[in-house]
């Protein structure tokens, strides 16, 4: 007790100590607040950006041959955030597609050499994966789809800035097209992500059908030459049957030819296939009247016609007395005589046959 009496003297100081640092303690705490609220939220935002690195910006368009589209890309100074008016995404606040002012090509084909997309903020390399930050261009004719060009790829992720430049390639437009739009990937394949970015520019050069030049127009795919089939040989020649004709170059069969018949002699005849002479055929004489056949050599004798005489009229009739009797000639009367002698003749031969008949018929009985 008489210990604790003794250091009480340096406990009350030892308080009177810690209540004066209690005091200077709510001081330092009152002017801090009051500074916390003097100062602006942006000056300490400008003070954190001043530290970070510079974002990169989104690439320029080269040269280009056509309607060149081009849309802002930039980050805001103060906040880091990428302050494009026209934003691709999936958020509510972001666009799945844009259809561009005051844009139509008649028919023909469009190319697009050029399409850049663009995404950059503060902390986007923090992110997680944005897998679809993908667009591509698509040409409607009043209100029906026409063609559209392939998607350009996904943008890097892990980094503040990333950008592409892409050759989407050649569309044909049979008819044209009135309307141009830029369509984010994400309507197709949705994820759970915002996967926004933005286009910047996009170069369209334009050949309309009526004014294409075949020269400039594109070379056609190099045609791979169909297969040939193989080779096949060539067919021998038939050769020619053995035949027995006078052609040396036709064989003549193994048991030979058998000897040419012999023709008939030439004859002059009327039978057509019997050949006639080499000189021809001489009519045979005869005695006719066509001039055309030969008479014999030894010439023809003339018919005499045989003429009978004259009646001669009867001595010391006048004219006209008495008819004229006709005179037997000597032809005639031997003609008579000898008609009588064969009647005659066959009378007799006519009674012996009878004869003859009647004793062989009286010998039979």
């Amino acid at each position: 007790m008489q210990e604790m009496k003794k250091y009480k003297p340096l406990l009350i100081l030892l308080l009177l100590a810690l209540l004066g640092r209690m005091s200077l303690f709510s001081a330092d705490t009152a002017d801090a607040e009051f500074s916390a609220e003097a100062v602006p939220v942006e000056a300490e935002l400008v003070a954190e950006l001043q530290d970070a690195p510079a974002i990169e910006g989104a690439p320029q368009p080269g040269g280009c041959n056509g309607p060149l589209v081009q849309l802002d890309g930039s980050v805001d100074e103060t906040s880091g955030r990428n302050n494009s008016p026209v934003r691709f995404g999936t958020a509510p606040d972001l666009r799945w597609f844009y259809s561009i002012p005051d844009l139509s090509f008649e028919a023909g084909t469009v190319s697009l050499p050029q399409v850049i997309t663009w995404d950059a903020y503060q902390g986007r390399e923090n992110t997680e994966v944005q897998p679809s930050e993908r667009v591509r261009v698509e040409f409607f004719l009043g209100g029906t789809h026409v063609a559209s060009s392939p998607f350009t790829d996904d943008l890097a992720d892990g980094v503040t800035s990333a950008s592409l430049v892409s050759n989407l390639g050649t569309m044909e437009l049979p008819n044209g097209a009135d309307e141009v739009r830029i369509v984010h990937y994400d309507w197709v394949d949705t994820t759970t992500t915002e996967n926004s970015l933005v286009v910047t520019s996009i170069c369209l050069e334009a050949t309309p059908a009526a004014s294409a030049d075949a020269g400039d127009a594109e070379p056609a795919p190099e045609r791979q030459p169909e297969p040939q089939p193989a080779p096949q040989p060539a067919p021998e020649p038939e050769l020619p049957g053995p035949t027995c004709d006078d052609n040396p170059a036709t064989p003549e069969p193994a048991g030979g030819c058998p000897p040419p018949e012999e023709a008939p002699p030439a004859v002059c005849d009327d039978n057509p296939e019997t050949p006639e002479p080499e000189g021809g055929c001489t009519p045979t004489p005869a005695c006719d009247d066509n001039p055309e056949t030969p008479e014999p050599a030894e010439g023809c004798d003339k018919e005499e016609e045989d003429q009978e005489p004259a009646p001669t009229p009867k001595p010391g009739a006048g004219d006209g007395d008495q008819a004229p009797e006709l005179a037997v000639t000597g032809s005639t009367t031997e003609n008579l005589v000898a008609a009588a002698l064969i009647l005659l003749i066959l009378g007799i031969a006519f009674d012996g046959a009878v004869a003859r008949g009647i004793n062989r018929f009286r010998g039979l009985l």
